[in-house]
């Protein structure tokens, strides 16, 4: 009897320890999936930091490029208003040069006629005056 009561507390405590690795195995396999999960969580958050970073590198590229072609085409426009400016200002020189050209042409042709006039004149008074005589 008693050797058959420690077979049997034996049978019992080979049971119980079976019964604990069993659950030790399901915990260490329950930790591991675990494991495994968190890494591919972190591996999953990683290539969106990624993929993020590579976002604000090109938004940052593309406003780069964009601010860049709105100041070459700032220089332009000012080349092109300073262009603008300079022709505009050849032209009211060029008008007021031809103004000058016919304000004296005009003022020329006054002279030949007074003096057109004022030897026609002294012509007359001459012819006058020998008539007089």
């Amino acid at each position: 009897a008693e050797a058959r009561r420690l077979e049997e507390e034996l049978a019992e405590a080979r049971r119980a320890e079976a019964q604990r690795f069993e659950e030790e195995l399901a915990e260490t396999r329950r930790l591991e999936e675990e494991r495994v999960e968190a890494q591919r969580l972190e591996d999953q958050r990683a290539e969106i930091l990624r993929i993020e970073a590579e976002a604000r590198r090109e938004k940052e590229r593309v406003e780069s490029q964009r601010l860049e072609e709105e100041r070459v085409e700032a220089g332009r426009l000012r080349k092109e208003l300073v262009e603008a400016e300079r022709v505009r200002k050849e032209q009211a020189e060029a008008e007021r040069l031809e103004e000058e050209q016919a304000e004296a042409k005009r003022l020329d042709e006054q002279r030949a006629e007074t003096e057109r006039l004022e030897l026609k004149r002294a012509e007359a008074q001459r012819m006058e005056e020998q008539r007089v005589k």
